[in-house]
């Protein structure tokens, strides 16, 4: 299997010793033959249902992002990316087409897991979609070796961006579909009990890069949803 191939060639570059790993590319791991999507189609077709199969898939993905995410060198990945695409239904309940953009080719979430993500064009222009360390902000570069010298420093003071970290965490929350309250003084009350019954985790600034690798790990939008609003009346106007 794709997923196990990579785990073991983490921890063997650990276990030599490599200051450095890059991985070229994990897009390979979620859609190519023998990738996760590769494999759903195979269980669908087998005559397995669509949706329990996934029970099955996911812990695989985990268990890729946890060698990530544990392994105690540095990891650069890369992921091919393609056009976006939703659609819309107009006042008069017309449908169309609308571009959303480029999306990275791996599971949703999966640029979360990353201290940067960088969009990279094909004229070779960076530009940080993601950034714990807010070095990059407004940026657009040719990344060189000045970039991974500007990065380990960063990693060398140990500073963590707490903002980015908070805007991370209301990210997730987008993503999982649960509204949050506008209000700031009743968006941290939200937020401090909603984070507690999804992850059980008490919110503290020490805590944000452990909320937000609990919160990427979800992925049943419809039972954090019910986590959360269990018992209530109703869900919090969404903020504006």
């Amino acid at each position: 299997m794709l997923k196990r191939l990579a785990i073991d060639a983490i921890h063997a570059a650990e276990k030599a010793n490599f200051s450095v790993i890059i991985i070229d590319s994990l897009s390979h791991f979620w859609s190519d033959e023998g990738g996760i999507l590769d494999q759903a189609d195979k269980m669908q077709n087998s005559g397995k249902n669509r949706f329990t199969l996934w029970a099955d898939l996911t812990p695989q993905h985990r268990r890729l992002v946890n060698a990530l995410l544990n392994s105690p060198r540095h990891i650069i990945g890369t992921m091919r990316s393609k056009q976006e695409y939703a659609m819309e239904t107009d006042d008069k309940g017309n449908a169309s087409v609308k571009k959303l953009g480029l999306a990275p080719v791996q599971r949703e979430g999966m640029e979360y897991e990353f201290t940067v993500f960088f969009d990279v064009s094909q004229d070779h222009y960076a530009k940080a979609t993601k950034d714990r360390t807010n070095m990059f902000k407004d940026e657009v570069f040719i990344m060189d070796e000045q970039t991974g010298a500007r990065l380990s420093k960063w990693l060398e003071e140990g500073r963590a961006d707490t903002g980015t970290l908070k805007r991370e965490i209301l990210g997730q929350f987008e993503r999982l579909e649960i509204p949050v309250p506008a209000d700031k003084t009743e968006m941290r009350a939200f937020l401090g009990d909603a984070i507690k019954k999804l992850t059980g985790i008490e919110l503290a600034d020490d805590k944000l890069q452990v909320v937000v690798n609990a919160l990427v790990a979800i992925d049943d939008k419809k039972a954090a949803y019910k986590a959360v609003f269990q018992g209530q009346a109703a869900a919090p106007p969404k903020a504006a």
